[in-house]
């Protein structure tokens, strides 16, 4: 008899903890020094003014459990960067380099967020580099790039 392998679904994390990682890495972005921006904002951009905000792209889920009863968690997120550029080929190349400015300090090794007790960040990888997701009729656009934060929780003994 042939079985089928049925894929099973990731185990979500708490929503808590999921809250609690997404607001440590929202204050974290915010200390980037050359932020174009007064701050990173959360799932939220408003019309007709440039702003940056993060999004969570998908709920936070366990990618390995360990036999402690640790795990390795991902979360991935987005950066949204929303600018009026008119009809500037200059205005939309700069939002997109400022995003992958911002994605490489971010993932790079020796700038990791510190995500409290118990809980470590292991690496920040950008999925997608920057590039336009929406243009709006009053001529707001939206460029965005996705990161994958990967932690690991370790359960105390």
């Amino acid at each position: 008899m042939i079985q089928s392998k049925t894929k099973r679904a990731p185990a979500l994390v708490s929503a808590s903890e999921e809250a609690r990682v997404a607001r440590t890495v929202l204050q974290w972005l915010n200390e980037y020094s050359t932020l174009p921006v007064d701050a990173i904002r959360y799932e939220l951009l408003d019309e007709g003014v440039t702003g940056i905000s993060m999004h969570i792209e998908q709920g936070a889920y366990k990618t390995r459990q360990f036999i402690d009863g640790g795990y390795r968690a991902q979360l991935s997120f987005s950066l949204w960067y929303r600018v009026q550029p008119a009809d500037s080929g200059d205005a939309r190349l700069k939002a997109d380099e400022t995003l992958n400015a911002l994605a490489d300090w971010v993932c790079s090794r020796c700038n990791l967020p510190n995500l409290g007790d118990g809980c470590t960040a292991v690496r920040l990888e950008t999925q997608r580099r920057a590039a336009i997701r929406n243009a709006w009729d009053n001529g707001d656009e939206d460029h965005a790039i996705q990161i994958k934060l990967t932690y690991e929780v370790l359960k105390p003994n």
